[in-house]
Protein backbone atom coordinates (compact mmCIF):
# COMPACT_ATOMS: atom_id res chain seq x y z
CA UNK A 1 0.00 0.00 0.00
CA UNK A 2 1.90 2.99 -1.29
CA UNK A 3 -1.18 5.83 -0.17
CA UNK A 4 -0.74 7.51 2.65
CA UNK A 5 -3.84 9.14 2.72
CA UNK A 6 -5.50 5.67 2.56
CA UNK A 7 -3.79 4.50 5.29
CA UNK A 8 -4.22 7.59 7.24
CA UNK A 9 -8.36 6.27 6.47
CA UNK A 10 -7.98 2.71 7.31
CA UNK A 11 -5.65 3.71 11.01
CA UNK A 12 -9.33 6.27 11.67
CA UNK A 13 -11.40 3.23 11.30
CA UNK A 14 -9.92 0.89 13.40
CA UNK A 15 -11.82 0.82 16.98
CA UNK A 16 -9.67 1.97 19.92
CA UNK A 17 -9.11 -1.32 21.54
CA UNK A 18 -7.62 -2.30 18.26
CA UNK A 19 -5.14 0.18 18.05
CA UNK A 20 -2.34 -2.02 18.47
CA UNK A 21 -2.80 -3.67 15.39
CA UNK A 22 -2.30 -0.34 13.46
CA UNK A 23 1.48 0.00 13.78
CA UNK A 24 2.81 -2.21 11.06
CA UNK A 25 0.43 0.79 8.98
CA UNK A 26 2.44 3.52 10.35
CA UNK A 27 5.81 2.20 10.35
CA UNK A 28 5.05 1.91 6.51
CA UNK A 29 3.48 5.75 6.57
CA UNK A 30 7.06 6.69 8.02
CA UNK A 31 8.79 5.21 5.07
CA UNK A 32 6.27 7.36 2.62
CA UNK A 33 6.45 10.38 4.44
CA UNK A 34 10.35 10.52 5.05
CA UNK A 35 10.74 13.46 2.47
CA UNK A 36 8.09 15.36 3.78
CA UNK A 37 9.34 16.57 7.14
CA UNK A 38 5.59 18.28 7.72
CA UNK A 39 3.72 15.12 7.64
CA UNK A 40 6.57 12.80 8.76
CA UNK A 41 6.20 14.65 12.37
CA UNK A 42 2.40 13.92 12.40
CA UNK A 43 2.91 10.57 12.03
CA UNK A 44 5.56 10.61 14.71
CA UNK A 45 3.48 12.70 17.13
CA UNK A 46 0.51 10.20 16.21
CA UNK A 47 2.37 6.96 17.03
CA UNK A 48 3.52 9.08 20.60
CA UNK A 49 -0.47 8.97 21.35
CA UNK A 50 -0.52 5.71 20.54
CA UNK A 51 2.30 4.37 22.55
CA UNK A 52 1.36 6.49 25.43
CA UNK A 53 -1.79 4.46 25.48
CA UNK A 54 -0.33 0.86 24.72
CA UNK A 55 1.88 2.09 27.99
CA UNK A 56 5.21 2.53 26.44
CA UNK A 57 6.76 5.88 28.01
CA UNK A 58 9.92 5.91 26.46
CA UNK A 59 9.36 5.05 22.89
CA UNK A 60 6.53 7.81 23.35
CA UNK A 61 9.41 10.06 24.37
CA UNK A 62 10.92 9.12 21.26
CA UNK A 63 8.88 9.64 18.88
CA UNK A 64 7.84 12.94 20.14
CA UNK A 65 11.93 14.07 20.40
CA UNK A 66 11.72 13.36 16.58
CA UNK A 67 8.95 15.09 15.81
CA UNK A 68 10.55 17.77 17.64
CA UNK A 69 13.31 17.79 15.63
CA UNK A 70 11.23 17.53 12.30
CA UNK A 71 9.32 21.12 13.57
CA UNK A 72 12.09 22.84 14.04
CA UNK A 73 13.74 21.88 11.03
CA UNK A 74 11.02 22.60 8.87
CA UNK A 75 8.89 25.68 10.77
CA UNK A 76 12.00 27.10 13.01
CA UNK A 77 12.52 27.02 16.72
CA UNK A 78 10.17 29.77 17.07
CA UNK A 79 6.43 28.09 15.85
CA UNK A 80 3.37 27.12 17.76
CA UNK A 81 3.68 23.75 16.76
CA UNK A 82 6.87 23.23 18.21
CA UNK A 83 5.86 24.47 21.44
CA UNK A 84 3.05 22.03 21.13
CA UNK A 85 5.24 19.36 20.99
CA UNK A 86 7.45 21.04 23.98
CA UNK A 87 4.40 20.64 25.81
CA UNK A 88 4.08 17.16 25.02
CA UNK A 89 7.54 15.99 25.74
CA UNK A 90 7.16 18.30 29.27
CA UNK A 91 3.89 16.39 29.94
CA UNK A 92 5.11 13.32 29.30
CA UNK A 93 8.55 13.65 31.39
CA UNK A 94 6.09 15.12 34.56
CA UNK A 95 4.49 11.17 33.86
CA UNK A 96 7.42 9.73 34.02
CA UNK A 97 8.83 11.45 37.26
CA UNK A 98 11.43 13.38 35.57
CA UNK A 99 10.47 17.12 36.95
CA UNK A 100 13.54 18.65 35.70
CA UNK A 101 13.39 17.76 32.09
CA UNK A 102 10.12 18.35 31.91
CA UNK A 103 10.21 22.02 33.14
CA UNK A 104 12.78 22.90 30.19
CA UNK A 105 10.42 22.02 28.20
CA UNK A 106 7.48 23.47 29.81
CA UNK A 107 9.61 27.20 29.75
CA UNK A 108 10.66 26.12 25.97
CA UNK A 109 7.29 26.30 25.08
CA UNK A 110 6.46 29.01 26.92
CA UNK A 111 8.62 31.43 25.43
CA UNK A 112 7.92 30.65 22.47
CA UNK A 113 4.26 31.72 23.59
CA UNK A 114 5.10 34.65 24.71
CA UNK A 115 6.95 35.56 21.29
CA UNK A 116 3.98 34.60 19.23
CA UNK A 117 1.55 35.79 21.62
CA UNK A 118 2.09 38.44 23.52
CA UNK A 119 2.92 37.97 27.23
CA UNK A 120 -0.84 38.47 28.11
CA UNK A 121 -2.49 35.60 26.49
CA UNK A 122 -4.68 32.84 27.91
CA UNK A 123 -2.26 30.32 26.05
CA UNK A 124 0.64 31.78 27.98
CA UNK A 125 -1.70 31.70 31.48
CA UNK A 126 -2.51 28.26 31.04
CA UNK A 127 1.49 27.36 30.75
CA UNK A 128 2.15 29.55 33.60
CA UNK A 129 -0.30 26.99 35.24
CA UNK A 130 1.21 24.06 34.11
CA UNK A 131 4.70 25.07 35.33
CA UNK A 132 3.06 25.96 38.81
CA UNK A 133 1.79 22.54 38.82
CA UNK A 134 5.11 20.71 38.04
CA UNK A 135 6.88 22.95 40.64
CA UNK A 136 3.89 21.82 43.15
CA UNK A 137 4.23 17.71 42.01
CA UNK A 138 7.98 18.98 43.08
CA UNK A 139 7.12 20.22 46.51
CA UNK A 140 8.36 23.34 45.67
CA UNK A 141 5.10 25.16 46.78
CA UNK A 142 6.44 28.69 46.80
CA UNK A 143 7.58 28.63 43.66
CA UNK A 144 4.36 27.10 42.37
CA UNK A 145 2.84 30.50 44.00
CA UNK A 146 4.81 32.88 41.72
CA UNK A 147 3.73 31.04 38.66
CA UNK A 148 0.18 30.56 39.73
CA UNK A 149 0.18 34.76 40.53
CA UNK A 150 1.06 35.48 37.36
CA UNK A 151 -1.22 33.02 35.54
CA UNK A 152 -3.62 34.86 37.76
CA UNK A 153 -2.61 38.39 36.57
CA UNK A 154 -3.56 37.21 32.95
CA UNK A 155 -6.48 35.56 33.78
CA UNK A 156 -7.77 38.74 35.59
CA UNK A 157 -6.92 40.64 32.81
CA UNK A 158 -8.03 39.22 30.13
CA UNK A 159 -11.33 37.47 31.67
CA UNK A 160 -11.98 39.29 34.85
CA UNK A 161 -13.23 37.67 37.94
CA UNK A 162 -15.98 35.24 36.89
CA UNK A 163 -14.62 32.85 34.58
CA UNK A 164 -13.94 29.45 34.92
CA UNK A 165 -9.89 29.96 34.63
CA UNK A 166 -9.61 32.77 37.11
CA UNK A 167 -11.84 29.95 39.30
CA UNK A 168 -9.51 27.79 38.99
CA UNK A 169 -6.28 29.77 39.15
CA UNK A 170 -7.38 30.83 42.66
CA UNK A 171 -7.88 27.39 43.44
CA UNK A 172 -4.56 26.68 42.22
CA UNK A 173 -3.67 29.10 44.92
CA UNK A 174 -5.25 27.82 47.56
CA UNK A 175 -4.16 24.30 47.17
CA UNK A 176 -0.01 25.61 47.55
CA UNK A 177 -0.65 28.33 50.35
CA UNK A 178 -2.55 25.11 51.99
CA UNK A 179 0.69 23.01 51.54
CA UNK A 180 2.79 25.98 52.79
CA UNK A 181 0.42 25.64 56.13
CA UNK A 182 -0.82 29.19 55.67
CA UNK A 183 -4.61 27.84 56.41
CA UNK A 184 -6.07 31.41 56.21
CA UNK A 185 -4.54 32.26 52.96
CA UNK A 186 -5.33 28.99 51.85
CA UNK A 187 -8.70 29.35 52.73
CA UNK A 188 -9.08 32.84 51.31
CA UNK A 189 -8.37 31.90 47.88
CA UNK A 190 -10.22 28.76 48.12
CA UNK A 191 -13.40 30.61 49.26
CA UNK A 192 -12.91 33.19 46.11
CA UNK A 193 -12.75 29.93 44.10
CA UNK A 194 -16.06 28.71 44.89
CA UNK A 195 -18.20 31.66 44.78
CA UNK A 196 -16.90 32.24 41.34
CA UNK A 197 -17.01 28.65 40.01
CA UNK A 198 -20.83 28.89 41.26
CA UNK A 199 -21.33 31.97 39.87
CA UNK A 200 -20.03 31.04 36.46
CA UNK A 201 -21.24 27.34 36.23
CA UNK A 202 -24.70 28.69 37.87
CA UNK A 203 -25.17 25.37 39.77
CA UNK A 204 -23.66 23.57 42.19
CA UNK A 205 -23.70 20.29 41.05
CA UNK A 206 -20.49 19.89 39.16
CA UNK A 207 -17.36 17.79 39.73
CA UNK A 208 -15.20 20.81 40.18
CA UNK A 209 -17.66 22.34 42.78
CA UNK A 210 -17.47 19.32 44.72
CA UNK A 211 -13.50 19.32 44.43
CA UNK A 212 -14.13 22.92 45.72
CA UNK A 213 -15.78 22.25 49.13
CA UNK A 214 -13.98 19.29 49.43
CA UNK A 215 -10.03 20.87 49.69
CA UNK A 216 -12.28 23.63 51.53
CA UNK A 217 -13.15 21.29 54.16
CA UNK A 218 -9.28 20.03 54.15
CA UNK A 219 -7.87 23.30 55.86
CA UNK A 220 -11.30 24.16 57.63
CA UNK A 221 -10.82 20.98 59.67
CA UNK A 222 -7.21 21.96 60.50
CA UNK A 223 -8.66 25.10 62.41
CA UNK A 224 -9.45 24.17 65.98
CA UNK A 225 -12.65 27.02 65.73
CA UNK A 226 -13.82 25.66 62.37
CA UNK A 227 -14.53 21.87 62.96
CA UNK A 228 -18.56 22.56 62.36
CA UNK A 229 -17.76 24.42 59.03
CA UNK A 230 -15.22 21.63 57.71
CA UNK A 231 -17.91 18.47 58.58
CA UNK A 232 -20.79 21.22 56.66
CA UNK A 233 -18.66 21.42 53.27
CA UNK A 234 -17.55 17.86 53.59
CA UNK A 235 -21.27 17.01 53.04
CA UNK A 236 -21.54 19.22 50.72
CA UNK A 237 -18.75 17.86 48.63
CA UNK A 238 -20.29 14.45 48.83
CA UNK A 239 -23.56 15.76 48.01
CA UNK A 240 -22.24 17.30 45.04
CA UNK A 241 -20.15 14.23 43.83
CA UNK A 242 -22.76 11.53 44.33
CA UNK A 243 -25.15 13.96 42.12
CA UNK A 244 -22.41 14.73 39.02
CA UNK A 245 -20.33 11.19 39.69
CA UNK A 246 -22.76 8.58 40.88
CA UNK A 247 -23.26 7.23 44.74
CA UNK A 248 -20.77 4.85 44.49
CA UNK A 249 -17.98 6.89 43.00
CA UNK A 250 -14.25 6.50 44.83
CA UNK A 251 -14.34 10.26 45.59
CA UNK A 252 -17.35 10.41 47.08
CA UNK A 253 -15.63 7.04 49.53
CA UNK A 254 -12.97 9.65 50.10
CA UNK A 255 -15.04 12.44 51.22
CA UNK A 256 -17.45 9.50 53.56
CA UNK A 257 -14.10 8.45 54.97
CA UNK A 258 -12.95 12.54 56.14
CA UNK A 259 -16.73 12.58 57.36
CA UNK A 260 -15.84 9.51 59.21
CA UNK A 261 -12.64 10.27 61.05
CA UNK A 262 -14.09 14.20 61.63
CA UNK A 263 -17.04 12.43 63.46
CA UNK A 264 -14.61 9.70 65.04
CA UNK A 265 -12.39 12.61 66.96
CA UNK A 266 -15.60 14.17 68.26
CA UNK A 267 -16.45 11.07 69.98
CA UNK A 268 -19.52 10.48 67.47
CA UNK A 269 -18.58 6.89 67.12
CA UNK A 270 -21.70 5.47 66.45
CA UNK A 271 -21.85 8.06 63.34
CA UNK A 272 -18.36 7.79 62.44
CA UNK A 273 -19.05 3.99 61.86
CA UNK A 274 -21.42 4.24 59.30
CA UNK A 275 -19.49 6.56 57.60
CA UNK A 276 -16.27 4.51 57.58
CA UNK A 277 -18.65 1.03 56.50
CA UNK A 278 -19.94 3.43 53.48
CA UNK A 279 -16.52 4.25 52.17
CA UNK A 280 -15.06 0.96 52.56
CA UNK A 281 -18.00 -0.63 50.55
CA UNK A 282 -17.23 1.89 47.69
CA UNK A 283 -13.30 1.29 47.75
CA UNK A 284 -14.07 -2.33 47.79
CA UNK A 285 -16.32 -1.97 44.85
CA UNK A 286 -14.14 0.04 43.09
CA UNK A 287 -10.75 -1.56 43.92
CA UNK A 288 -10.88 -4.23 45.73
CA UNK A 289 -11.06 -5.57 49.91
CA UNK A 290 -7.00 -6.00 49.92
CA UNK A 291 -6.18 -2.71 48.43
CA UNK A 292 -4.73 -0.17 51.15
CA UNK A 293 -8.31 2.68 51.42
CA UNK A 294 -10.65 -0.56 51.82
CA UNK A 295 -8.17 -1.92 54.30
CA UNK A 296 -8.32 1.62 55.86
CA UNK A 297 -11.58 2.05 56.27
CA UNK A 298 -12.11 -1.49 57.52
CA UNK A 299 -9.82 -0.28 60.09
CA UNK A 300 -11.84 2.71 60.70
CA UNK A 301 -14.78 0.42 61.86
CA UNK A 302 -13.01 -1.74 64.00
CA UNK A 303 -11.91 1.36 65.74
CA UNK A 304 -15.54 2.50 66.20
CA UNK A 305 -16.84 -1.21 67.38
Amino acid sequence: MDDPSRIQTIIQYIPPQLQSNTLPLYERLLELQRDDPAELAKTHTQLAVLMYTLGDIQTTLQHLHQALELREQKLGKDHQQVAATCIHLGAMYRNSGDFETSLKYMLQALEIQKKNLGEEHPVVASSYNNIGALHYQSNDYARAIREYEKALTIHLKIHGEVHADTSGTYHNLGTAWKQLGDSNTALEYLQKALHLLETALGTFEHPDIASSYNNMALVLSQLPDRQGEALEKYRSATESFEKTLGSEHPHVAACRFNIALMLQTQGLKEDAKKEFELARDIWETSYGREHAHTEMAQKGVEECN
